[in-house]
C-alpha cells in the first residue's frame, strides 16, 4: 500500500480494513480442472434413476470413503505478528488412524471401520464385511 498509494497501514490497521473490503483469510478451494459438466449432469440424472427403481434390480446404494484421522494438529495459515508464530510442539511422527466406512443412502445406516493402515488388503477385507452385513 506504501509502494502503490504512498498510504501507510499498521499491521493491526490492515487487518481491520482487509474485512470490510469484502476479503478474508482462506485456503484456496479445489475445483476438478478437467471435470465435464456434461458428463456430471448425465451421472446425477443416471443416479437419480436408479434411486427410483423399485422392481428388486438393486437391493441399496451404498456410498463408500475412507479417511484418516491424525494424532497430530494439522497446521493452516493464519496471520501473526511478525516472527511471532505460535509453536506447536509434535512427537515427530505421523501416528493416526485410518477409517473406512460405508454409507446407506436409503437408511442412513452407517458401517466403519477403524485400522492402523489402509491398502488393498484392508479394503477388500472391508469390501468383505459390507457384504456379509448387507446381504
Amino acid at each position: 500500500m506504501k509502494q502503490e498509494y504512498d498510504v501507510t497501514f499498521t499491521d493491526r490497521g490492515v487487518r481491520a480494513l482487509l474485512p470490510r473490503l469484502g476479503l478474508s483469510y482462506t485456503r484456496p478451494t479445489y475445483t476438478l480442472a478437467k471435470a465435464d459438466p456434461e458428463k456430471q449432469e448425465a451421472f446425477r440424472e443416471e443416479f437419480a434413476t436408479a434411486k427410483k427403481m423399485n422392481d428388486g434390480e438393486i437391493d441399496r446404494i451404498l456410498f463408500q470413503d475412507e479417511s484418516m484421522i491424525r494424532d497430530y494438529q494439522a497446521i493452516a495459515k493464519t496471520w501473526f505478528p511478525k516472527g511471532q508464530q505460535k509453536k506447536i510442539p509434535t512427537y515427530g511422527k505421523h501416528h493416526g488412524v485410518k477409517l473406512i466406512g460405508a454409507l446407506d443412502y436409503t437408511t442412513g445406516d452407517i458401517f466403519c471401520i477403524e485400522r492402523e493402515r489402509y491398502d488393498a488388503k484392508e479394503f477388500l477385507s472391508f469390501l468383505e464385511q459390507v457384504v456379509d452385513r448387507y446381504l
